[in-house]
């Protein structure tokens, strides 16, 4: 698991994300954020869009552009790191 950081439309945020042997993400969960009420709903824990980081079928979400494509960049450089350091094939 690695820690990774971004900035959405309302502030900084920190992430935990998960990942498998052969690199693909398994959970993102986030540990905190400064967002918006409203656009932070697709942060919560049980919020079925971060589920979908599992089955590699991420979109931006409508209305929480800015934050949804934050996360996204910050998971994807979770995954980079992990290839670059040659943790997974």
């Amino acid at each position: 698991m690695l820690r990774v950081a971004g900035r959405g439309y309302g502030g900084e945020f920190r992430l935990a994300v998960a990942l498998g042997l052969d690199g693909s993400v398994t959970g993102v969960r986030v540990l905190e954020h400064a967002e918006t009420p409203g656009f932070s709903d697709i942060l919560a824990a049980d919020a079925p869009w971060l589920e979908s980081f599992t089955t590699g079928d991420v979109h931006a979400v409508s209305g929480a552009t800015v934050t949804s494509a934050a996360v996204m960049a910050a998971a994807g450089r979770a995954v980079e790191r992990v290839r670059q350091e040659g943790m997974c094939p």
